[in-house]
């Protein structure tokens, strides 16, 4: 018998409708994961998260899409997960409305994925110990939340 993945947050901005995974498939594994941003230099526009998906592994080996979540707009970085390895820490930042930085590290990776979209001194969060398996959060045009489900400390 497995242990549950702990869900934690969302961290970021209060508004967005709350999306989440699917309960009837518990994730076992992060496969890939696509982030849409925009930094602080495109039109003069703040830095942000305009949009996330993911996929995942369930406890049945089925391959599980999620998303996309938040709008397909911006600069496209996609981040695929080895099969040996796992996401163990992501970094964000908010600006009290929406998220506007991700940083992803593995355990395999000699670098950090990111950071996507620009960071903000307004509110920092980060998930860390343990394996990243899935997200959760909140959008409307844009990432206004996420969370994660983690297996570990």
């Amino acid at each position: 018998m497995s242990t549950p993945a702990m869900k934690i947050g969302p961290y970021g901005g209060p508004g967005g409708n709350h999306w989440d995974i699917n309960a009837l498939n518990p994730p076992k594994r992060l496969v890939s994961i696509q982030i849409w941003s925009t930094d602080s230099s495109c039109e003069g526009a703040g830095g942000v998260i305009n949009g996330i998906s993911f996929s995942y592994l369930d406890m049945a080996g089925q391959l599980i899409p999620s998303g996309p979540w938040g709008s397909q707009t911006g600069k496209p970085h996609v981040i695929n997960i080895g099969e040996d390895e796992r996401l163990i820490t992501v970094y964000g930042t908010s600006d009290g409305k929406f998220v506007t930085s991700l940083k992803f590290v593995t355990d395999r990776a000699s670098d950090p994925y990111g950071p996507y979209g620009a960071p903000s001194t307004i509110s920092t969060f980060s998930f860390q110990g343990g394996s990243i398996l899935a997200f959760l959060g909140r959008s409307s045009e844009k990432l206004n939340a996420i969370g994660a489900y983690k297996l570990g400390v």
